[in-house]
């Protein structure tokens, strides 16, 4: 490659490398941004003219550019176009100076030297910041991420306790249940035959009085003892047991006492 039949893509990159350090030093958005895009057109002119002469040393460092000033033109926010300029500004020198090494020249170097010989460091340095910022930041994210992710897990094993826990009440209570039904069937059936007995004994001894607590006695529905639980449905049915006993007694008691009065 040549310097005379490279002239063009020289030129290029140095309009690149100047509209890239205007959108470094903008200070408002929209200038930033414009600035941007008035590089990414040179750098999209240098790759062409690069292409044409030969010089493939400098087509990476183009390419990263043009990536580059692609974000830079359509940011988040003022930062991130100040991070992609930065970097597409070192791109663009990267270029200039892999074109000066395939000429032999140094006219990369002079359009690096230009306005500011510091700004290349300055760049470099302030692009290294930002990436180590910027993985500090992915740091921090992912560090949130899993801290969210650990609380997801907590609480979806929280839940699942509770799943666990509200199944086993259902089970439990549905054997309550089960054992309240057939405790309500014994003690039904063994009132009911009281009952009879008491009956048959009032009937044999004459005693009226007694027969009265007969088929005084109403079974209860099953849907009653769904709102009790077991110990409330076994006293229930103690409860009347005595209640039943206590008025046979005092009804054959008085049977008794009559007849000892005539």
């Amino acid at each position: 490659m040549s310097a005379a039949n490279c002239d063009n893509a020289y030129s290029s990159a140095g309009y690149a490398l100047s509209h890239t350090k205007k959108a470094l030093k903008s200070d408002n958005f929209d200038h930033q941004k414009y600035y941007a895009d008035r590089a990414l057109e040179a750098f999209k002119k240098t790759q062409k003219l690069v292409e044409s002469c030969g010089c493939a040393e400098a087509l990476n460092s183009i390419l990263d550019g043009v990536e580059n000033l692609e974000s830079a033109i359509d940011p988040e926010d003022w930062d991130a176009g100040r991070y992609f300029s930065k970097r597409a500004f070192a791109n663009a020198q990267d270029a200039l100076t892999a074109m000066d090494i395939c000429s032999g020249n140094s006219v990369a170097i002079n359009y690096a030297a230009e306005g500011d010989s510091n700004t290349s460091l300055e760049v470099t340095d302030e692009i290294a910041l930002e990436s180590q910022n910027l993985n500090e930041q992915q740091k921090r994210l992912a560090e949130e991420q899993e801290k969210l992710l650990q609380q997801q897990r907590a609480l979806e094993q929280k839940i699942e306790k509770q799943r666990v826990l509200a199944n086993e009440v259902r089970a439990n209570r549905q054997i309550e249940l089960e054992e309240q039904f057939r405790l309500k069937r014994i003690a039904e059936q063994s009132l009911n035959s009281f009952e009879k007995n008491i009956q048959e004994l009032a009937s044999i001894y004459g005693c009226d009085n007694a027969m009265e607590i007969v088929n005084n006695y109403l079974s209860r529905k099953d849907a009653e003892l769904n709102n009790e639980t077991l110990e409330e449905t076994r006293n229930h049915y103690l409860q009347q047991t005595i209640a039943m006993q206590s008025k046979a007694m005092k009804a054959l008691q008085k049977c008794a006492s009559d007849a000892a009065s005539k």
